[in-house]
């Protein structure tokens, strides 16, 4: 933008100087002193003008170069700060890859628990079951005993019921009815 402005002054600058040279009229005249004196005038204003772009140019050139190295400062920061990123991230995945190791390790270990727990339990059961048939035992003998004193005794020489027996049993039968009615 400034470039645009300094040509566009010096476009103005020379219109003017060269309209000063010109004659409007053939009785108008400017002297060749005047004429040069404001030639030298422009010259000037237009070395200041150069010289002030120059310094603008050498200003630009300076701020591009310091940003140059703040840019390529900030790129190796970021530069160090990916791979510093990238490692804890490769240290986070490794943690992450025991963490699940470990989880599987303990799941193994709970379903080896809950197998010995189902063992144990079964274990118990059947302890339960003969403690119970140990201490039901004698009262089933006695039982047995009670029933088999309650059978009628059959020998093989006497298996076939008389009149006798039927009538003796059902008056035991009787007896014992009224045993215990009364």
């Amino acid at each position: 933008m400034k470039r645009f402005v300094a040509v566009m002054a010096f476009l103005c600058v020379m219109c003017v100087g060269c309209y000063g040279a010109e004659q409007a009229e053939p009785e108008v005249y400017v002297r060749k002193e005047v004429f040069s004196a404001y030639l030298e005038s422009v010259n000037t204003k237009m070395d200041r003008i150069l010289e002030e772009l120059k310094a603008q140019k050498e200003e630009i050139k300076a701020v591009r170069e310091e940003t140059k190295t703040e840019i390529g400062a900030l790129r190796e920061e970021t530069k160090a700060q990916i791979a510093t990123l990238r490692e804890e991230i490769k240290s986070l995945r490794q943690d992450v890859n025991d963490l699940a190791r470990a989880v599987a390790v303990l799941a193994q270990r709970v379903d080896n628990l809950e197998v010995r727990m189902n063992d144990l339990r079964n274990d118990i059961y059947l302890g339960l079951v003969i403690l119970g048939i140990i201490v039901a035992l004698p009262t089933v003998q006695k039982f047995l005993e009670w029933r088999e004193s309650r059978r009628p005794s059959v020998t093989p020489a006497n298996t076939s019921l008389t009149a006798e027996d039927v009538k003796r049993l059902i008056l035991e039968t009787l007896a014992e009815m009224k045993q215990h009615g009364a």
